[in-house]
């Protein structure tokens, strides 16, 4: 299903231009089956509609409507849940979407405290999200439940749609995520245990990642939160069939991170890889 705020902003996108023509025959809109998008489209326009001009909705009475026109519209449990979350997040959030050269404004009307409600902009739609976001126990976890020692928290495991995928079936805390321009753009991981580093570095090479991001110290407030699994010499370091070296280091004058360059060489299959690391060091409240 496409995402949220990305599908919302494309019916009000729409919308608006249908609305400004002067002269307009039907909206048509079609899908592979005419029963599924096309229908949870119409729903959503049919109750944003509804919910503007009378304050309630009655998606019973919407969808009812719908099929006695056209049979089995929204057809499947998937397409039912999905437009009850786009209405959701319509009705609470509004239209999302804002013009680049407005976000200045938007940031000071963020930081404006309510007289009301004592609260800034900020705490306003973070509880908002909190609200129209699934539950961590709305999504399985399957895989991560069965590595427990793979992960540092329970509170942050992956998906199993999402999680990404070793060889050899094996199990590492990591989540693709899309990107703006295409999908699964990143990879997004929790810094490696102790037990983990030789499976990080198997994520490094296996998924051909060419620029490694750490953006959180060893330790903090005196517990370790990451192990090193980056070294600072060049002697090489084999985790099961893959030796990792560095091969350069750059410390930029004015920057505040470190540029590490390694090699990684697969006994297997005799291939190298090279990535660079960016390692930041972090401000005090990261």
């Amino acid at each position: 299903m496409p995402e949220i705020s990305s599908f919302l902003n494309f019916h009000t996108i729409v919308s608006s231009f249908y609305k400004s023509q002067k002269q307009s025959g039907p909206l048509l809109v079609h899908c592979r089956s005419g029963a599924g998008a096309s229908a949870v489209f119409i729903f959503l326009d049919i109750l944003r509609t509804q919910a503007h001009a009378e304050n309630q909705i009655d998606i019973h009475r919407c969808i009812t409507t719908m099929r006695s026109m056209r049979s089995r519209m929204v057809c499947s449990m998937e397409y039912y849940i999905y437009a009850h979350d786009l209405l959701l997040a319509s009705l609470i959030c509004g239209n999302t979407c804002i013009d680049a050269p407005s976000y200045p404004h938007r940031i000071k009307k963020l930081s404006e405290v309510d007289s009301r409600t004592h609260a800034t902009g900020y705490n306003t739609e973070y509880i908002t999200l909190d609200q129209i976001s699934n539950s961590p126990q709305d999504y399985p976890h399957t895989l991560a439940q069965e590595n427990p020692t793979m992960n540092r928290k329970i509170e942050f495991l992956p998906i199993d749609s999402r999680c990404v995928s070793l060889s050899h079936g094996e199990y590492i805390n990591a989540t693709f995520v899309n990107g703006y321009e295409r999908e699964n753009a990143f990879i997004i991981a929790e810094s490696p245990l102790i037990n983990t580093v030789g499976r990080f570095w198997q994520l490094i090479f296996e998924h051909r990642c060419r620029a490694v991001i750490t953006l959180c110290d060893l330790t903090q407030d005196q517990q370790e939160v990451g192990a090193k699994y980056w070294m600072e010499s060049g002697e090489p370091v084999t985790y099961r069939d893959l030796t990792v070296q560095l091969s350069n280091i750059i410390h930029p004058e004015h920057g505040a991170y470190t540029i590490h360059t390694f090699m990684l060489t697969s006994a297997r299959i005799k291939v190298i890889h090279t990535f660079s690391l960016f390692n930041y060091r972090l401000i005090k409240f990261w």
